[in-house]
């Protein structure tokens, strides 16, 4: 089993407020409730360096999430103007056709 952030943050906490934690630093000398504190404060920076590094992953991760949309809607136009020329193609040919049958049934009139 891993810890998470959350994990550490409820430790923290529970160093902070817990009552054994209050009862444990009564039975401390001046020197060693500085050198308690200490360690406390260095776990605090440990958990806020951790939490810092999660949420660099988060932003790095949704940067490539972002890239790889506008990678998708830039190939999605690509196709849209592709299916546009052929529309056009079609339209072109489909007059072309119509003026066709217009001059075949010109000169060859049909029975």
């Amino acid at each position: 089993m891993s810890l998470t952030i959350d994990d550490l943050e409820k430790f923290e906490n529970y160093l902070y407020n817990s009552s054994e934690t209050k009862k444990y630093i009564n039975t401390l000398s001046q020197e060693e409730i500085n050198s308690f504190n200490k360690g406390i404060t260095e776990f605090s920076h440990y958990v806020n360096t951790l939490r810092a590094h999660q949420i660099e992953l988060v932003i790095k991760k949704l940067e490539q999430a972002s890239k790889d949309l506008l990678d998708g809607i830039d190939k999605i136009k690509k196709q849209i103007a592709s299916l546009k020329s052929l529309a056009t193609t079609i339209n072109i040919f489909s007059e072309l056709f119509r003026v066709l049958e217009g001059v075949v049934s010109s000169v060859l009139p049909l029975p």
